[in-house]
C-alpha cells in the first residue's frame, strides 16, 4: 500500500507526499525489517522502513511509501529452487540452477523444465490456521516462446494434490508475480508447488515447458505481500508503522493512496492518541471505503465514503475540529 497525505489547516500546509523519496521530519517511520522494495532502477533490493518503491517495469516512477503488516515466508530456500528444499514431492526437473538474472539483479534464477504431471513443490508446517487463507507466490518467466506453468496451494493430507487452489499462467519472456490463495482446510500443513497440476490433482497438458523461477513465498494471508527471502529458516518481516503528532482546533486531511488487494481491514490513516478510545480511523473493509469516529470509546460516526478496487489510486478528504 502506497500514501500520500495533505494536512491543512488555518494557515499552514502539510504535504507528505511520499514520491521523493524522502521522510518528512514530522514524522517516525519504523519497521519494515528483513524486507524488499523495487528502488528507481527497477532492482527488487533489501530495504527496512521507509520504504520508498518504484515501478519495476516503468524505471525511476516513484509509487510511494510501501506500508505493509507483518508476514512470515515459510517457504525455505526461496531462491534456491534446485535445492533439496523443493523436493518434498516428484518434483519437475531443475535443468540449469543459477541461469538467468532475477528481480533482484543477481544471476540466481533457476530453470524448470517442466513435463506434463510434474511440478516442484515442499510442505511447510505452522503456515496457517483452519478456516483462514494462505497465498504462495513466485516470480517467473517464460526460459522459450510459449511456455506456461501453474502454481498450486494444497493440504499436506497425504493425498497430495487432492484439495486446494491453483492458478495457471501463460508466461512471457519478462518477470511476472504469480500468486494462488487458498482458505486452509483441515490440517495446519501446507504444501505448494510449480509445475503442471490442474486445481482438481489431474495432470495440465498446457502447463509445460522451460520455465524460469525465483522468489517462491508462502504466506498466511488473503493476498501476497512484498517479497521476504529465505534461506534454511523462515523469516518473518516486521510490520511497517509511521507515527506523528499535530497540533490544531480545526484540520482536513486529504489522502492519495493505492491498496494491493481489497479484502480483510486494510489501515489507511489514523489519528488517535495512542488509544483505541479517541481514534478517527480511515480503513478499507474489503472493497468498502470507511471512517469511523470514535470518542470516549464510543462510537460517533461510522461512515462508508464509498468502495474501491485493488491496485487503484484514490484520494480521500475529511475534515475535523477539536
Amino acid at each position: 500500500m502506497k500514501h500520500q497525505v495533505l494536512l491543512f489547516g488555518q494557515r499552514a500546509a502539510l504535504d507528505l507526499r511520499f514520491t521523493d523519496g524522502a521522510t518528512p521530519g514530522e514524522l517516525t517511520i519504523s519497521g519494515g525489517a528483513n524486507s524488499t522494495v523495487f528502488n528507481r532502477a527497477g532492482t527488487l533490493v533489501s530495504a527496512s522502513a521507509p520504504r520508498f518503491d518504484y515501478s519495476p517495469t516503468a524505471v525511476g516512477q516513484a509509487l510511494g511509501l510501501r506500508i505493509e503488516e507483518e508476514r512470515t515466508n515459510f517457504a525455505l530456500r526461496s531462491a534456491e529452487f534446485d535445492n533439496a528444499a523443493w523436493n518434498a514431492d516428484a518434483g519437475a526437473t531443475c535443468s540449469s540452477a543459477n541461469a538467468a538474472v532475477s528481480p533482484d539483479g543477481q544471476t540466481t534464477a533457476d530453470e524448470l523444465d517442466i513435463a506434463s504431471g510434474t511440478y516442484r513443490s515442499q510442505a511447510t508446517t505452522g503456515t496457517a490456521t483452519i478456516g483462514q487463507p494462505s497465498t504462495a507466490s513466485a516470480w517467473m518467466k517464460s526460459a522459450a516462446t510459449g511456455s506456461a506453468a501453474s502454481m498450486r496451494l494444497s493440504t499436506n493430507n497425504g493425498a497430495a494434490w487432492s484439495t486446494g487452489g491453483s492458478t495457471k499462467t501463460t508466461l512471457s519472456l519478462s518477470w511476472q508475480r504469480v500468486s494462488v490463495t487458498w482458505t486452509q482446510g483441515g490440517t495446519a500443513n501446507v504444501s505448494l508447488g510449480v509445475g503442471s497440476r490442474a486445481v482438481d490433482g489431474s495432470t495440465d497438458a498446457t502447463c509445460v515447458g522451460r520455465v524460469l523461477a525465483w522468489g517462491g513465498q508462502l504466506e498466511a494471508g488473503a493476498f501476497a505481500t512484498s517479497y521476504i527471502p529465505t534461506q534454511a529458516a523462515a523469516v518473518t518481516r516486521t510490520a511497517d508503522n509511521i507515527t506523528g503528532s499535530f497540533s490544531a482546533d480545526a484540520l482536513t486531511f486529504v489522502v492519495e493512496f493505492d491498496l494491493n488487494a481489497v479484502t480483510g481491514t486494510r489501515p489507511i490513516l489514523s489519528l488517535d492518541d495512542a488509544t483505541a478510545d479517541n481514534q478517527i480511523r480511515l480503513y478499507a473493509s474489503g472493497t468498502d471505503l470507511k471512517l469511523t469516529v470514535t470518542a470516549g470509546g464510543v462510537t460517533q460516526a461510522d461512515l462508508t465514503l464509498g468502495t474501491v478496487a485493488a491496485n487503484t489510486t484514490y484520494k480521500a478528504a475529511f475534515s475535523c475540529r477539536a
